[in-house]
């Protein structure tokens, strides 16, 4: 059971990435651009970068057969290369993606994403910074107010090393997915209604992920009953519960 009444939760703070920044719809012809980044405290194996590279080629292949069973068309391809970053990387500040990309001669990870979609003619070319050393993996997406904000995945080694989990998780933020656990009482909704999410703490593209990604054009039912249980969580209430966790 779907509805077309999106149009009610217009300004919903979980719907604030929808269709926002450099990389909008996960359809197509995606072309995923993961640069290994050697810096001061770490450096990359080929080794270990085949260790990555298979959780990262599961994450894809997952999100292509989910796609697959929805009759979504999309292929996603990867592209990659080693960068050399003279300063520490890691952290949410943005200077170290400022300075990887000016590797390139661009200005913003906007810009290389814009130049990498004309120059191979796909349709979205998000960006993945892959870390060797232990952290907090993350993405920087844009919201509403903030529509040309950068947008990128950082992933590095979590207690179990690189999982596709996490890699699969970033990425559909570039698209506009919301985690499903800011603040904490959004975690038992979400179990209600949207269980075993990729955006929580399962492997399943849920409903209100496909509305959010472009894969569909209204609301399940479950996601709508989501939404109308969290209406009253405002953008600051989640950037509060973000920070709280980062500081523990």
């Amino acid at each position: 059971m779907s509805t077309n009444s999106s149009w009610e939760f217009e300004g919903h703070t979980l719907l604030r990435n929808k269709n926002q920044g450099a990389t909008k719809i996960l359809r197509d012809d995606v072309i995923v651009i993961v640069f290994y980044i050697n810096d001061p405290e770490s450096s990359w194996t080929d080794s270990d970068i085949s260790q990555y590279r298979a959780e990262h080629d599961i994450a894809m292949k997952r999100i292509m057969e989910d796609a697959k069973k929805r009759g979504i068309s999309l292929n996603i391809r990867t592209a990659s290369c080693k960068l050399d970053v003279p300063c520490v990387c890691g952290g949410t500040s943005c200077e170290w993606i400022k300075n990887a990309i000016s590797l390139y001669r661009k200005g913003s990870a906007s810009e290389y994403q814009e130049y990498y979609e004309e120059k191979y003619d796909c349709d979205e070319a998000p960006i993945i910074f892959a870390l060797n050393k232990s952290l907090r993996s993350f993405a920087s997406t844009a919201e509403e107010a903030y529509p040309w904000w950068d947008e990128y995945s950082v992933v590095g080694r979590d207690r179990c090393g690189f999982t596709s989990f996490t890699i699969e998780h970033e990425l559909l933020h570039q698209f506009g997915a919301v985690d499903l656990y800011y603040p904490k009482e959004v975690i038992e909704i979400a179990r209600i209604f949207l269980p075993k999410s990729i955006m929580n703490d399962g492997y399943e593209i849920d409903p209100l992920t496909e509305y959010l990604i472009g894969w569909k054009e209204t609301l399940s039912y479950n996601a709508a009953l989501f939404l109308a249980r969290t209406q009253h969580f405002t953008v600051e209430d989640i950037h509060k519960a973000i920070s709280d966790e980062w500081k523990k």
